[in-house]
């Protein structure tokens, strides 16, 4: 497991699939890596709220969204 830490010793990101890097300071996964997405902060595509997807296609925010999105 990569483990990425900020200045003062603490774990930023972690990631079990790649080698994380900093890029001026901001944590990155290497191209490629299927676990990137985890790291994604999205809009929902009902409401607008963003947040962290549990699952690689996840589109909207809550269940409620995702099914009023979808009929």
């Amino acid at each position: 497991m990569s483990k990425l830490r900020n200045s003062k010793g603490e774990v930023v990101m972690e990631c079990h699939s790649c080698e994380l890097l900093a890029i001026n300071g901001v944590g990155c996964h290497e191209s490629g890596c299927p676990d990137a997405w985890k790291d994604q902060v999205r809009s929902c595509k009902w409401c607008g709220q963003e947040f962290k997807p549990l699952l690689p296609g996840m589109n909207c925010c809550s269940e409620d969204c995702d099914e009023a999105y979808n009929t």
